[in-house]
Parts: C-alpha cells; structure tokens; sequence
C-alpha cells in the first residue's frame, strides 16, 4: 500500500532522507508505486526465498532441484495425490 495520495490530501509532509539505491522502506510514503530498484530488491529477495524452498524439497524428497523446478514451473502439483505421486 502507498500512502502519498492519503499524505497529500491531509496536508501532511513527510520528512524522510534517503541516501543509496535500495532505501524502500520509505517508497509507501513517498511514491505512488514501487520504485524500479526495489521491485528488483524484492524480487531478488523472493527468488532466494524460493530457490530455498525448492532445495530444501529436493533434498527431502531425494529429487532434483531441476525436477522441483520443473513441476513448480508447469504448476504439475496441484493437490496432495499428485505431490504423492
């Protein structure tokens, strides 16, 4: 959610300094979208998360990690019987 809609209709200035490229914290009240660069932190961020989880099930499963990624790529799993098989 983005606030600097909200901010601007309630006269409120917000008083916040920044210095680097990725500083998102503050993005929600100052800017009306995510920014270029924190859009590629998160997602950076989400796709170590991930990569995690699906290594983690590789290991557990005796699978491969490109087996996990394969089936989480063509959504092949859909409910617990097709996991099971």
């Amino acid at each position: 959610m983005f606030y600097k809609g909200l901010l601007e209709k309630l006269d409120i200035d917000a008083q916040i300094i920044r210095h680097g490229k990725f500083k998102g914290a503050v993005e929600p009240l100052i800017l009306d979208k995510m920014s270029v660069a924190n859009r590629e932190q998160m997602q950076l961020f989400l796709n170590s998360v991930a990569d995690n989880i699906m290594d983690s099930i590789a290991n557990q499963r005796g699978l491969t990690l490109s087996e996990i990624q394969r089936h989480a790529d063509n959504l092949s799993l859909e409910n617990a019987k097709s996991c099971l098989n």
